[in-house]
Order: structure tokens, then C-alpha cells, then sequence
């Protein structure tokens, strides 16, 4: 995949954005959101949760 100098971090919401064009460096944490990642870190444990209940009940079953 071609690299368009961008990164993107974060799911489902989006907290950091990165530039690596040394001539902008204060474009690097301009985006930084604490609280998106946050949320993020949340989701993510409360997905693996949700997995883990449903793998649970569909293997109980057998």
C-alpha cells in the first residue's frame, strides 16, 4: 500500500493523525484527543467481553 505520509490510529474512533513531514512537527500532536483514545481502550475491553460471553454461550451449547 503506498504511503501517503499520513498514520491514523484509533477504533472506532479515530485519536491520533500523524504527519511525519519533518517541516510541519507541530501538525504530529495537533490531533492527539486523550479522550478518544480513551473510548477506544474502553471499547476494545468491552468488545473482547462481548466476544468472549458470546464464544462462551455458542460452545456451551455443543
Amino acid at each position: 500500500m503506498a504511503k501517503d505520509g499520513y498514520e491514523t490510529m484509533g477504533f472506532p474512533l479515530s485519536f491520533y493523525l500523524n504527519n511525519p513531514d519533518p517541516a510541519d512537527i507541530s501538525a504530529k500532536t495537533d490531533n492527539l484527543y486523550p479522550w478518544y483514545l480513551v473510548f477506544d481502550f474502553l471499547f476494545a475491553i468491552g468488545l473482547a467481553i462481548g466476544l468472549e460471553k458470546l464464544f462462551r454461550l455458542i460452545l456451551r451449547k455443543k
